[in-house]
C-alpha cells in the first residue's frame, strides 16, 4: 500500500511540474512587428532598433520594431507589412 501511495504522490507531483511548465511557456513567447521593404527607389538606410550604424536597405529586407528607416532626397520605399 505504501508502495502505491508514493507512486501516486510522484505523479501527482509530475502532473503538477508539467501543468506549471505548459502555462509558462507562453509567456516568455516575444511578439516583434515586422515590416518588410518590397520596393526601393533612391537612397534608402535602415537602423536597427537600438544600433548606431546604418545599413544601405534592399528589396526584401525585413527591419523589426524599434528599427529606423532613411530616405534621400527623392527616394522612397515600399512596406509590405
Amino acid at each position: 500500500m505504501f508502495q502505491k501511495s508514493r507512486g501516486l504522490k510522484i505523479a501527482a507531483l509530475l502532473l503538477t511540474l508539467l501543468l506549471l511548465l505548459s502555462l509558462a511557456i507562453p509567456v516568455s513567447a516575444q511578439d516583434y512587428s515586422t515590416a518588410k521593404l518590397v520596393q526601393i527607389n533612391g537612397n534608402v538606410y535602415v537602423k536597427k532598433g537600438g544600433g548606431q550604424r546604418e545599413f544601405k536597405a534592399f528589396e526584401g529586407m525585413v527591419t523589426e520594431e524599434g528599427g529606423q528607416i532613411r530616405t534621400g532626397e527623392n527616394s522612397g520605399h515600399g512596406n509590405g507589412k
